[in-house]
């Protein structure tokens, strides 16, 4: 019961937005066809990651959340080191932002 709360949790909190935001930062810097297949694979296998960290880990979980409610963090800032293809996207579009 308590898995299922914090992975909706972040589910709604963390990852939709991410997505959300991931999604727009690729459409609005024009990224090339490699790149958003990168998204992609970060969108698809490190999501169920960031899930199954806030089911193992139910404070981070919940502070995650809050934390990007209030703005503290971006829920992007998530996806870095969650998974290789979310490291090497992120890169790539803060290159491009420069």
């Amino acid at each position: 019961m308590l898995l299922e709360l914090m992975s909706s949790v972040i589910a709604s909190m963390v990852v939709e937005p991410a997505k959300a935001d991931l999604r727009e930062a690729l459409a609005g810097a024009q990224a090339s066809p490699a790149i958003v297949e990168q998204a992609e694979t970060c969108l698809r296998e490190g999501a169920p990651l960031l899930l199954t960290k806030a089911g193992e880990r139910p404070a981070w979980a919940l502070t995650s959340a809050m934390g990007v409610t209030i703005g503290w963090y971006q829920p992007e800032d998530f996806l870095q080191g969650i998974h290789p293809a979310c490291d090497a996207t992120l890169a790539q579009l803060r290159k491009e932002e420069s």
